[in-house]
């Protein structure tokens, strides 16, 4: 490709549902592509400032680590950045997401381009990809076609203009669940039992929870725990805040609480992933 110093492309993935892979570029200077499937390109490295060719001309934008593009079938803007970027790229096969709208009745969809945006539903489900490729010891089809769903739904109901009827039978509304997942995201550090959740959906706590799996395929109590690590995640890839005060500040009883369920949740502990972003920004130190 021209213009780029240094470059690798590693296969993590090629199944049914996705294909994965790992790029390293250093000094990038990309022209205009085209993205063949729906895909998305996550920064794992350190923060860098990157150029992005919009309407014509260059605009500048920081990314960070979790950050992401989503790029749809189509053109993909030229870019250039100085330093060394780590860059996680996740191309989903259209059949899943015209599988998924199915499901949820959505009759079509138009994924909208995004360029450097934090969206942390759909980075804690691509480090939970990348968790899984690049553990010894992984759970299996199943769990990847279960975060490729996920990471298609959200995609759906964040980051798509669709057409149809918009509720699933058995399941909430959009507009319900939107407005519940909202309230979740933005209460993660209270206990919220299930009867705040259904008072915030309109519906008794029986229906609501039943709704709730059907539209998002996990219960009200897993989802807000998935949420919870995934902050955590962002917090200690992004802030020099101390564990013990991000386990208390998401719910966690103590900061061993928040490690027996991270390690569980992610193949690793708080203290390894602090530590991995120190030896990432040390080492984009000597780069510069």
């Amino acid at each position: 490709m021209g213009g780029i110093a240094e470059a690798s492309a590693t296969p993590l993935l090629t199944a049914e549902w996705v294909t994965l892979t790992m790029h390293q570029i250093t000094d990038g200077d990309l022209p205009p592509g085209t993205a063949e499937h729906p895909s998305l390109l996550m920064q794992l490295s350190a923060p860098v400032v990157i150029e992005l060719c919009l309407n014509g001309h260059y605009q500048e934008r920081t990314v960070r680590p979790g950050d992401f593009c989503i790029a749809p079938p189509g053109p993909v803007p030229a870019a250039r950045w100085q330093g060394q970027r780590s860059i996680l790229v996740a191309a989903l096969h259209p059949r899943l997401l015209h599988s998924v709208a199915a499901a949820q009745g959505i009759h079509g969809f138009e994924l909208r381009p995004r360029h450097v945006i934090a969206d942390p539903q759909i980075s804690h489900l691509l480090f939970a990809l990348h968790a899984e490729v690049s553990t010894p010891n992984p759970v299996g089809k199943a769990y990847v076609e279960a975060i490729c769903r996920a990471l298609s739904m959200r995609l759906l109901l964040g980051h798509a203009e669709t057409m149809g009827p918009t509720a699933r039978r058995g399941g909430l509304t959009r507009s319900c669940l939107r407005r519940v997942l909202e309230y979740m995201d933005s209460h993660l550090e209270y206990g919220l039992p299930l009867r705040s959740l259904a008072e915030v959906s309109g519906l008794s706590v029986d229906h609501f929870s039943r709704a709730f799996r059907e539209s998002t395929g996990e219960t009200p109590h897993r989802y807000l725990l998935r949420r919870r690590l995934a902050r955590a995640r962002r917090l200690l890839l992004r802030t020099d805040q101390p564990i013990a005060d991000i386990a208390l500040a998401l719910g966690f009883t103590d900061q061993s609480h928040l490690t027996n369920l991270f390690r569980r949740h992610y193949s690793t502990t708080p203290g390894r992933v602090r530590l991995t972003r120190e030896d990432v920004e040390a080492g984009a130190g000597i780069l510069q």
